[in-house]
Parts: C-alpha cells; structure tokens; sequence
C-alpha cells in the first residue's frame, strides 16, 4: 500500500533587497564593496548588475553576495543595481559609487 504525502510552499511575496551602504566615495585605485542582504522567503537568490541591465565591468565583481569593485578608475562611477529574487518575484535596490579625480594644475607658458 502507499501512502500518498504532498507538500506545499507558501511564499508570502516577493523578498526585499538592502545595500549597504547605499553610497560611496573612492580615489582611484581604492578598493570598496557594497554588501546586499535580502529578506522574503524561500530561496532567495541574489545578483548584482549594472544599472540598464548591463554586465559589470573589469575590475567589478559579484563575491557571494557582495559587489566588490577593485583598482577603481572614473569608469567604476555609477549606479549598480541588486537584484534578489525567489519564486514569487523579484525586487531591487541600487548602491552608487563617484570616484573622487585629484587634479594638478601647472602653469603653462604662453610666450
């Protein structure tokens, strides 16, 4: 005889993203990581991408659940986007990064 079980997942909606921290400033070559947590339920799965959907850039990687951005450079600067997702949907929140440029100024000669 068999015995017939069934199980059910109920998700209560879509998770919740949290960077932290949501901005930062960096000189070039400085290294800096946001960190995204993600509350909801069920298995969640969290991603980082540049905003408009593009992929992250030399130097930008995705450690777990942490962005890292390594050597920054004035490209670095911008908005990155988390994304945590489970069966019920996705949500999203961004984190944005400016790159501090130390200028020189010298004087030029104009005879």
């Amino acid at each position: 005889m068999y015995k017939l079980t069934t199980a059910a997942l109920f998700l209560t909606g879509r998770p919740t993203a949290i960077v932290s921290p949501p901005v930062q400033v960096a000189n070039i070559g400085d290294t800096v990581t946001f960190q995204c947590e993600a509350e909801g339920d069920g298995d969640i799965d969290i991603a980082w991408r540049q905003t408009m959907g593009e992929e992250l850039p030399s130097g930008v990687e995705q450690v777990q659940t942490d962005l890292v951005i390594s050597d920054i450079d004035p490209s670095h600067a911008g908005t990155y986007t988390c994304v945590v997702s489970n069966l019920a949907g996705e949500n999203e929140t961004t984190a944005v990064l400016n790159v501090f440029c130390k200028f020189s100024h010298s004087a030029v000669n104009v005879n």
